[in-house]
């Protein structure tokens, strides 16, 4: 595993980080100040900014033009503004034959009051990983992870081309915190200044609640908010458990209690659903519905 040099040790035109230095007021409290905005965020500002793509040619990506937040140090850094303002290629060396090799394609601010380096810069970093069998990730060595902001995973082999499903998007994901040696994992999701989204899951039903199949429930969590929908059949006054959560969504932080609706052929009728702090859902006990029907579980709740 080796740290290629940056693309250009210099800095270049198309390279733009603010608040590196300062001469009437020091850089430093800038980032600081941004650092109490946005968080020790680390990450592009926008969806498409910096995105990294292949170009078809040789073992060549490309990553776009854009801004990100890169954080710097717990006791000095704060978080860097930066701007690249033009798009820019990144060529990858090649791989022995019949090997395989992850590189981690990273941006990363050159600060020499916190680092080794002559000059404020910013740049490409490419960090390698070890050719094998089977081309696992690298492991980012402790002392590269100040100001580095990982954009994408790129997987290499002898066909010495790289198309875009040889690219992982880590932009937005917790691989991008890799920098991040004060906080813990539980932090990092919510330092980031895009919300955690994890997509539309599927419920897991349990006791004798079966999914719908016209509306299958399904769970989403955004930041710090769940999403529920769907519905489920099958639950009975005897057995009045309804679902647990997957694994990855947060349960509410105190027992939650919302009115959702349950029919039959007989009409609607409302009853409350409980969904405790272990993830784990039922209608109260205390209903006197027939629960031979649906029950709708439409709801949203907060994890904090």
């Amino acid at each position: 595993m080796t740290l290629t040099d940056k693309i250009d040790p210099t800095p270049l035109q198309s390279f733009k980080c603010w608040f590196q230095d300062g001469t009437r007021y020091p850089g430093q409290h800038f980032r600081l100040m941004l650092e109490g905005i946005v968080g020790d965020a680390n990450s592009p500002v926008n969806d498409g900014d910096l995105q990294v793509s292949a170009t078809q040619t040789d073992l060549t990506v490309k990553v776009g033009k854009g801004r990100a937040w890169i954080y710097g140090t717990a006791s000095y850094g704060g978080v860097y503004l930066a701007e690249v303002t033009d798009e820019f290629p990144v060529k990858f060396t090649e791989v022995a034959a019949g090997k395989k090799r992850c590189d981690l394609l990273c941006l990363q601010v050159i600060d020499p009051d916190v680092q080794t380096g002559d000059s404020h810069s910013l740049g490409y970093v490419v960090i390698q990983g070890a050719e094998s069998d089977t081309g696992d990730k690298p492991i980012v060595p402790e002392e590269q992870k100040v100001a580095l902001l990982p954009l994408a995973y790129v997987h290499l082999d002898e066909a010495g081309t790289i198309d875009s499903q040889d690219i992982d998007d880590v932009r937005f994901t917790t691989d991008s915190k890799l920098n991040l040696t004060n906080t813990t994992a539980t932090s990092l999701a919510s330092a980031s200044p895009k919300p955690r989204d994890s997509s539309w899951l599927a419920l897991i039903p349990i006791g004798s609640a079966k999914a719908d199949t016209a509306a299958p429930p399904q769970v989403r969590q955004v930041g710090n908010v769940v999403y529920v929908r769907g519905a489920l059949s099958g639950i009975t006054l005897s057995d009045q458990r309804a679902f647990k959560l997957p694994d990855g969504i947060d349960p509410p932080l105190y027992p939650t209690r919302v009115a959702v609706a349950t029919g039959n052929h007989g009409g609607v009728s409302v009853v409350r659903l409980d969904l405790n702090t272990d993830g784990n859902a039922s209608i109260a006990q205390d209903t006197h519905v027939d629960l031979a029907g649906w029950v709708q579980v439409n709801f949203d709740y907060r994890t904090d």
